[in-house]
């Protein structure tokens, strides 16, 4: 007989909601992040960034403030934020002129702006996919923009500047340690045909890693590209990543195994990850539905699935943020004949029990 550590999950009944609201066409990505147990959440709305506080239970528990932007003409989206334990740093794009400005702004653990946003670097429109990643290191905020990684201060004062060649697909940071992943296409032509594949690269500290997520074979020039969104974050004292493809979610941690989940996901996004020490929870997008898988950091095989959203709306784009031990919140949008809402739940694990296998 073999014992197996079962999770004891479950879902809130309550489902939070904001809105209807103005949700932008590009950079509308909601973001979260916590400190001290609670949480603060980010979105783009009316052209502005927006911040409200969430308290233990997930529930909006203090005024929706706006965050200023350097002109009235001026378009913010693609918030980011990250948190030091104490407060928060909220960084976003605000587009005007042909430029994108990455600004970034102090936020305390109530929810309130301090001072005013500063701009952290300045880049040419480049294309509709508006994003910046931002992470707590341990010491330190990493914001990832443009073409640069730049290290931030507990006051918003720049520490160093790093160039880069592009930004990654997903990057997160704990006790110092930088992970990221990306996507690596290689290319051989000859006759007229062209072969290109396609891989998942990772990066954590000095252990890296791949793994192949597409082939193509084609006339030139180039077919499509194979998009696969990934995402990583930290897991116990490894890091998890997750990736979409047509036919399953795919997932692994570093220095492991891969798995994956038979499902038919929105593959035009990354799937959601946040992990605290013990398990993960991965969400995704099904049918307009919303679905999590979670499993121990000990065992990927076997893990347990759950129902987020399952309505008449539209719902998609889920992410995941850890609030503390056994406790995620998973973000995700909505949309209906009363327009776009920006909904959440949260996701929370008891003590394990042992299940016997005979």
């Amino acid at each position: 007989m073999t014992l197996l550590l079962a999770l004891l999950l479950a879902a809130s009944p309550i489902e939070q909601s904001h809105g209807p609201y103005a949700r932008p066409t590009n950079g509308a990505q909601a973001t979260a992040a916590a400190a001290r147990g609670s949480a603060l959440l980010a979105w783009s709305e009316a052209d502005r960034i927006h911040v409200g506080r969430l308290d233990t239970h997930a529930r909006l528990a203090s005024e929706i403030r706006t965050l200023p932007a350097t002109t009235a003409r001026a378009v913010a989206v693609a918030p980011a934020a990250a948190s030091d334990g104490v407060s928060f740093l909220v960084a976003w794009l605000e587009l005007g002129g042909g430029q994108q400005r990455t600004m970034a702004m102090l936020v305390d653990v109530l929810g309130t702006p301090i001072g005013m946003p500063r701009q952290y670097a300045t880049d040419p429109v480049e294309s509709n996919d508006f994003a910046v990643r931002l992470a707590w290191d341990g010491s330190a905020y990493r914001l990832w923009t443009g073409r640069k990684l730049i290290a931030i201060d507990t006051s918003g004062t720049v520490l160093s500047t790093t160039d880069l060649s592009a930004i990654p697909q997903s990057a997160t940071a704990r006790n110092g340690v930088v992970a990221t992943t990306s996507l690596k296409v290689t290319v051989h032509c000859g006759f007229g045909w062209c072969s290109r594949t396609y891989d998942l690269v990772w990066a954590a500290g000095s252990s890296t890693g791949s793994e192949r997520v597409g082939f193509t074979y084609s006339p030139y020039p180039a077919p499509p590209p194979i998009h696969s969104p990934s995402i990583i974050a930290a897991a116990g004292d490894q890091f998890g990543v997750a990736w979409s493809r047509p036919w399953g979610i795919h997932y692994l941690l570093t220095g492991d195994g891969t798995n994956l989940v038979a499902a038919s996901p929105d593959t035009s996004i990354a799937p959601g990850l946040a992990c605290d020490d013990e398990q993960c929870v991965i969400a995704y997008a099904q049918s307009n539905d919303v679905h999590a898988l979670a499993f121990p950091v000990d065992r990927l095989t076997g893990p347990e699935l759950l129902t987020i959203a399952a309505t008449e709306r539209v719902e998609r784009a889920p992410q995941v943020y850890l609030l503390g031990t056994g406790r995620f919140l998973i973000t995700y949008r909505s949309d209906g004949s009363d327009g776009a809402r920006l909904n959440w739940r949260m996701i929370t694990f008891g003590a394990p029990r042992r299940r016997a296998l005979r």
